[in-house]
């Protein structure tokens, strides 16, 4: 089943939800050190996070 998660945070109950068969289409997150954490995720090859569209703000590092 497909999805867009909301008020994704860090991604940890998106991840519980991919994990119960659903797949996130996109995610979307106003706070940008949660949308930085899961940006990082992905560039670090963490898997489950890898296909998630990331929907908000960059901080400014």
């Amino acid at each position: 089943m497909r999805s867009v998660e909301l008020f994704t945070g860090a991604g940890g109950l998106a991840l519980g939800i991919e994990a119960a068969g659903f797949r996130h289409d996109t995610v979307i997150e106003r706070d940008k050190y949660c949308c930085h954490t899961i940006r990082e995720n992905q560039s670090r090859g963490f898997k489950p996070v890898a296909g998630w569209a990331v929907r908000g703000r960059r901080p400014k590092l």
